[in-house]
C-alpha cells in the first residue's frame, strides 16, 4: 500500500502541474478570442449607431479627445470601471514586455497610452479589461484578457493591441515576427529583445499560440 501510495505521488507530481499549466493556457485562448469578438463588436456598433468616421472624429496627436473617445466607446461594452481611476501612480503595477524576466516599461508609446495602461480603462464582468486612446496616427484600443489584478501583465500573453487607422479599418499593425513577438518564437529557438506588442498579430495568425508561449 505504502508503495502504490507512493507511486500515486509521484505521478501526481508529475502530471498536476503540467495539467494546470494546460488549463491556463486553454483559459487564456478562450479569454482572448472573447476579447477580440467583444472588441470588433462594440467597434462595429459604436459606427453603425454614431458616426463610420471614429476616426476623423476622435484622432489627436496627444489623446486631446481622450475622454469622449473613451466614453463613447466604453457605452458599447458591459461592465464596470471600477476604482481604477483613482489608483495612484506609484500604487500601479507594472506591465512588462514579453521578453523573459524583463521588467521594462511595457511599451515605447506615449504615456497617455501605455505607460499606465490600466488608467480609465473599462472592466466588463467577464474581467477583460479595455482601454483606448490615440497615438502614432491610430486610434489605438488594448486588452488585458485577465484583467488587472491578475497576472503576469505582459504583452502577448495577456496583454493585447489592436489599431484603428484613417481609413477606419480595425486591425493588428505589427508582423508576427522574432523581432515583433519573442514570447511566441522564443520556445522556437528564436531570440532577440522587444516589448511583444507585435505578439498580438502571431495570436491571430496561429491557432495554436497559446500553445507556445512562456507562462
Amino acid at each position: 500500500m505504502l508503495i502504490t501510495l507512493g507511486v500515486i505521488g509521484i505521478v501526481s507530481a508529475i502530471t498536476i502541474p503540467g495539467l494546470i499549466t494546460a488549463h491556463k493556457r486553454i483559459v487564456l485562448a478562450a479569454q482572448f478570442k472573447k476579447a477580440k469578438s467583444q472588441l470588433f463588436q462594440a467597434v462595429r456598433l459604436w459606427q453603425e449607431e454614431e458616426t463610420e468616421d471614429l476616426w476623423g472624429t476622435y484622432y489627436h496627436p496627444t489623446d486631446k479627445n481622450g475622454t469622449a473617445l473613451r466614453n463613447g466607446f466604453y457605452k458599447y461594452l458591459k461592465g464596470t470601471n471600477g476604482t481604477y481611476d483613482r489608483i495612484l501612480e506609484s500604487e500601479l503595477t507594472t506591465y512588462y514586455t514579453s521578453a523573459k524576466g524583463s521588467h521594462l516599461k511595457a511599451h515605447y508609446c506615449p504615456s497617455n497610452c501605455c505607460t499606465h495602461p490600466v488608467k480609465h480603462s473599462f472592466t466588463t464582468f467577464d474581467g477583460i479589461m479595455y482601454n483606448v486612446c490615440t497615438r502614432d496616427g491610430q486610434i489605438n484600443f488594448t486588452f488585458d484578457i485577465n484583467g488587472y489584478d491578475k497576472g503576469p501583465n505582459k504583452w502577448g500573453v495577456d496583454l493585447f493591441d489592436f489599431d484603428l487607422n484613417e481609413n477606419n479599418v480595425l486591425y493588428n499593425r505589427y508582423s508576427c515576427s522574432v523581432s515583433g513577438c519573442q514570447v511566441y518564437f522564443r520556445s522556437r529557438g528564436g531570440g532577440g529583445v522587444n516589448d511583444g506588442i507585435g505578439c498580438t498579430a502571431c495570436a491571430v495568425k496561429d491557432n495554436d499560440y497559446f500553445k507556445n508561449i512562456e507562462l
